[in-house]
């Protein structure tokens, strides 16, 4: 099995919008009732899901992917500190940022 080319392509864009959008909406509709939602979206993240998918190759710029008991610390953080939306990693929150800075069409 090789890689998905939408997950290369960006073709996951759309549905990490709509989980973030849900979540957040969901988390405003619920905080007067005590519930923190928060969306955690980390870049390639070393899983054996990964690994099962061969999917290595979506490394970003070479560099090693985030290890899984890190993403899941930094979300969990982010949930005690309130926040709606965490992105784990310096790198992917730059991508994060240059995304909607700029045309979706270059």
């Amino acid at each position: 099995m090789g890689t998905d080319s939408r997950l290369e392509s960006g073709g996951t864009d759309e549905y990490v919008a709509l989980v973030t959008g849900a979540s957040t909406g969901i988390g405003y509709e619920l905080a007067e009732k005590g519930v923190t939602v928060t969306a955690v979206c980390p870049g390639p993240t070393d899983t054996p899901f990964m690994r099962r998918g061969n999917m290595e190759a979506t490394q970003m710029v070479g560099e090693p992917m985030m290890d899984a008991a890190t993403v899941a610390r930094v979300g969990y953080d982010g949930l005690k500190q309130g926040k709606r939306v965490v992105v784990p990693g310096s790198k992917t929150e730059v991508v994060v940022m240059l995304k909607r800075m700029l045309p979706r069409k270059l």
